[in-house]
């Protein structure tokens, strides 16, 4: 049964503090997304039906995850996107590899006592942003953790800071400014890895051989994915921990709040908190407001001096991109770091502009968690090769299967017969030639100081030239506060270049 629509008032949220003036939206990031609610009975429905094929459709729902969300939801009609439980985002298409997934949609309950003034915020998080829905124009739109006022009333604010009805309204809003990179399980990368096409079909090949009395050759493809496997996992483990080091900070800052000063930590920093500054980690992007400071930006920029930072100057509405442009001068990025406070006449004061995953630094590592969807050539090509293997081999099952019957031979053997002969269509090794091929690969990049997120990447490397880019990014240390060193994202290099200083690459 559909649920019924709830009522939704036309108040924009907290209008009086002037948050929807405080919104900064952004282009989606998606093709298409459709509206679901949650339902008991298909869920358990769903479950009755993955028993019943054998777990056949769990793992058909891994690879297809619109699956899932098709037979367990209820499906709403476009008009009533507000009052969807999930949302299911059309990420890319590219036929049978287009890619689905699925959004929880948070739905925070109005207090009883302003319910008539306020509206909760219903949002779902995409690509570590949020997306909030939009009551007038009916729809779930894209914004960012950032700000979007007059420099005037910043400057006027400096003094006294937020107030902490706006603070906490902010921190509702936009959330904690941290950017947080999530770490699989050992156990959910494993059945991940277990349930692809290739092992499946390794697992279902190495039953025949066995029946067969391959049994030397089978213990022999059964030992070698493993040790396949366990790598595939190891270094996708060990580059999610080396991401996570990359972002690990923890520091306090002092903040001007109901024109008082007080301590709080770098993820309870909101848009729009005037800070007084010291020496140390920039966690946020940032735009001076009085003093001055000298920052070292090596990391981010590539400037090999640190650069002296002034107040910014002149009036006008500021926005994280018109700052970076205007006021480059008086703009710190997040990451950067402060080694020394200028003169001594006032103090050095900033406003946050962006936090968490809306700063550059956050953009940047966006990128890197969700690289942008290629098809390359080669790999449809190599698809279409294995489907013609399979057509063979299923021609030549049937062939064989018709043969057996015709001399007489037990069904099951005959059966059994048929199957080797389809055990032999996909190279058993592929898996484990292309994780080592790939494999030596990135361990010869790592040697030379190049850290390779993406390994699938790596095949787009050839003989010939081809265009890179490289990005830089923070390494702290353990205190994260630190020694920012550089760090180099690579999508493709030339065989010319892996000679070469990688820092000169």
């Amino acid at each position: 049964m559909m649920k019924s629509l709830r009522e939704h008032l036309l108040v924009p949220v907290d209008d009086l503090a002037g948050q929807r003036a405080q919104l900064v939206y952004a282009p989606d990031e998606y093709l298409r997304m459709l509206p679901f609610a949650f339902s008991r009975f298909r869920l358990t429905l769903y479950c009755f039906l993955c028993l019943l094929s054998g777990g056949t459709l769990l793992i058909v729902s891994v690879w297809y995850p619109q699956i899932f969300t098709r037979l367990a939801r209820v499906a709403l009609p476009y008009s009533s996107i507000g009052d969807a439980d999930i949302m299911l985002i059309h990420l890319h298409g590219d036929g049978l590899r287009t890619r689905w997934v699925e959004c929880l949609v948070h739905h925070p309950a109005p207090s009883t006592e302003d319910y008539r003034t306020k509206v909760p915020w219903v949002w779902f998080e995409f690509k570590k942003q949020r997306y909030v829905f939009d009551y007038e124009r009916g729809e779930f739109r894209r914004y960012l953790a950032s700000i979007r006022e007059d420099l005037s009333k910043l400057r006027l604010r400096s003094e006294t800071g937020l107030d902490e009805v706006v603070v906490k309204s902010r921190r509702e809003l936009f959330g904690p400014n941290r950017i947080t990179i999530d770490k699989p399980s050992i156990a959910e990368l494993l059945f991940v890895k277990l349930v692809h096409p290739f092992y499946i079909f390794q697992i279902f090949s190495t039953v025949v051989w066995f029946f067969k009395n391959y049994t030397k050759y089978a213990i022999v493809i059964i030992s070698m994915s493993t040790v396949s496997l366990a790598y595939e996992i190891y270094s996708e483990v060990s580059n999610n921990n080396r991401l996570r080091r990359l972002v690990r900070s923890n520091r306090h800052f002092e903040v001007l709040r109901n024109s008082a000063s007080l301590k709080v930590h770098e993820t309870e920093l909101v848009p729009g908190d005037v800070i007084i500054l010291s020496e140390g980690l920039v966690c946020a992007d940032m735009l001076l407001l009085s003093g001055g400071c000298t920052a070292d930006e090596a990391s981010l920029t590539g400037e090999a001096v640190p650069v002296n930072k002034e107040a910014a100057t002149g009036s006008g509405q500021i926005t994280e991109r018109l700052a970076r442009e205007k006021h480059k001068a008086s703009f710190l990025h997040a990451g950067s770091t402060i080694i020394r406070i200028l003169g001594n006449e006032e103090e050095c004061k900033g406003v946050v502009i962006s936090t968490g995953f809306s700063t550059g630094k956050g953009e940047l590592f966006r990128s890197i968690l969700f690289p942008k969807e290629i098809t390359f050539e080669f790999e449809r090509d190599s698809y279409r090769y294995l489907a013609i293997l399979w057509i063979v081999a299923i021609a030549a099952f049937i062939k064989r299967l018709v043969d057996g019957f015709h001399v007489g031979t037990p069904f099951v053997e005959t059966l059994f017969n048929s199957l080797d002969l389809i055990t032999v269509a996909v190279p058993p090794a592929l898996p484990l030639v292309l994780t080592s091929g790939i494999g030596f690969s990135m361990h010869r990049l790592h040697q030379m100081g190049i850290f390779c997120i993406d390994a699938q990447r790596v095949n787009s490397g050839n003989d010939k030239p081809k265009i890179f880019i490289h990005d830089t990014c923070i390494s702290n240390d353990k205190s994260g506060n630190d020694k920012p060193k550089t760090f180099i994202h690579a999508t493709c290099i030339s065989n010319d270049n892996l000679s070469r200083d990688p820092t000169n690459v």
